[in-house]
């Protein structure tokens, strides 16, 4: 029973330091694994940044276009108005009329194409 006893310690024994130097590489893969997504997720958060950076970028341009667009149209029926004023409604408009209507048109395409929010 004693032999029964030493041999069962012995052999618990040996599995336990069989045991504790596996132990130790599992804690180590993991820690690196955990790195690696770690490593990963930064990388991922760095490309969303960009991304987000660029988006904002296009976004204040669509807004500045908007703005130029306002400004435009106005000027484009202020234009109208004056080529009404001048007789462009009558028959046979006169030659200020048209004037008044085709400068408006020009500058209005002008403004819109200078500030289209394409991208570059």
């Amino acid at each position: 029973m004693k032999s029964r006893s030493m041999l069962l310690g012995a052999a618990i024994l040996a599995c336990l330091a069989f045991a504790l130097p596996t132990q130790a590489p599992k804690q180590d893969s993991r820690q690196e694994d955990q790195s690696k997504k770690i490593d990963a997720l930064t990388r991922a958060l760095e490309v969303e940044k960009k991304r987000t950076t660029e988006l904002e970028t296009r976004l204040d341009r669509v807004d500045a276009w908007f703005v130029s667009l306002r400004a435009a149209c106005e000027g484009f029926d202020a234009a109208a108005n004056e080529a009404r004023k001048n007789g462009f409604e009558s028959a046979g408009a006169n030659p200020l009329a048209k004037t008044n209507v085709l400068d408006g048109m020009k500058k209005f395409a002008s403004e819109m194409t200078r500030s289209a929010p394409a991208p570059k």
